[in-house]
């Protein structure tokens, strides 16, 4: 971005590119030699020298793996060879500075960082420049979450023991940092298989029709569009009971995403303490405030955003149920025409049952 080739305002390549250059900088740091001779270097092929700039633009934006390539590298390759010795090939070189990286954030973890340290100033992330028309802020969500397949790192920031296999790193301590969790254990209810299996379906219906809610209604669709691009909340029972779990992708649609896997950063989770209080629930016999009054429903991510998505879910219950029903689940039923509560319960129970 410093030689004005990557776009600034698009999360297009740019977790390729930080990537990429973590690696080289650890391998060159190690050398002890200036970093700041990388760009003299590094721009010295041909290719790159004599190449139309809105060629190497589109280049890096839309190959981003093969544009990293087109760095030369072996320059300091043979620097490392003048003191050792030893033959490294650029991709070797390249490798240990990866492996470097690796290593710094496996001890870092250890000492407690994870992805809630990875972020910036919450005026980048909500306030634009003054002197920006569009208003820009840094869209870091995505861009995160690129960077951390790429390095091989978990939804929580921690590199994976497949990552660390992969170069040869055996850690000496747990990946947590916090002893307690090592012995802790939680209590599964047995012999609740009817109970489980009625709210699975339940689970997996309302899931289904919080995304048809959201293209069907217009209340609705304002909510949903309250709620960021990338956001993800779960519904479920404590401790690995049944759960939902829905998310914004960067179209901006809400997308029923079946149950959680842990293999996504989910940014609200909304916990039922038990089988039983989940089928106070889902049998509509108490309402979703009366569950978070009596402390049956918690919640765990930022309270504006909880409300959004409790409003969402009562907006759901009042069309999927009979009005008698939603009446008892829903602290208000809204007002509105009968007939079109009716219109929009059709067109919301088929695009819930076929997906369309």
């Amino acid at each position: 971005m410093v030689l004005g080739w990557l776009n600034p305002y698009t999360t297009r390549a740019k977790a390729r590119f930080v990537y990429s250059f973590e690696n080289l900088y650890a391998a060159i740091h190690s050398l002890v030699t200036c970093p700041y001779t990388a760009y003299a270097y590094l721009f010295e092929s041909p290719l790159i020298k004599y190449m139309p700039t809105w060629l190497i633009r589109a280049w890096m934006q839309y190959v981003p793996r093969m544009a990293t390539r087109l760095m030369d590298v072996r320059l300091y390759v043979k620097l490392w060879r003048a003191i050792t010795g030893e033959r490294l090939t650029p991709r070797q070189f390249l490798k240990a500075g990866e492996r470097i990286q690796i290593l710094e954030r496996l001890m870092n973890t250890g000492a407690g960082i994870s992805r809630k340290d990875d972020t910036l100033p919450g005026r980048m992330l909500n306030e634009a420049r003054q002197n920006d028309e569009d208003g820009h802020t840094v869209p870091l969500r995505p861009m995160l979450d690129d960077y951390y397949l790429l390095r091989g790192y978990d939804l929580h920031g921690i590199p994976t023991r497949k990552t660390l296999a992969r170069l040869a790193i055996e850690p000496k301590w747990t990946l947590h940092s916090d002893p307690r969790t090592a012995d802790f254990r939680m209590i599964r209810p047995r012999g609740k298989l009817l109970k489980n299996g009625y709210l699975t379906v339940m689970f997996w219906f309302v899931g289904r029709a919080v995304e048809a809610l959201a293209r069907s209604d217009g209340e609705a669709r304002k909510i949903a569009e309250a709620i960021p691009n990338g956001f993800a909340f779960r519904l479920g029972v404590a401790p690995d009971g049944p759960c939902m779990l829905v998310g914004k992708d960067r179209r901006g649609k809400l997308r029923y995403l079946g149950r959680d896997t842990g293999e996504r950063c989910i940014d609200l989770k909304l916990t039922i303490k038990s089988i039983d209080a989940a089928m106070l629930l889902f049998t509509f016999q108490e309402a979703t405030v009366t569950a978070v009054a009596r402390n049956r429903l918690t919640v765990s991510g930022d309270t504006a955003m909880a409300c959004r998505v409790l409003r969402l879910l009562d907006r759901v219950e009042v069309y999927l149920l009979p009005k008698a029903l939603a009446q008892r689940a829903v602290r208000r039923y809204p007002d509105g025409s009968p007939w079109r509560k009716f219109g929009l319960r059709i067109l919301i129970y088929l695009r819930t049952v076929l997906g369309i």
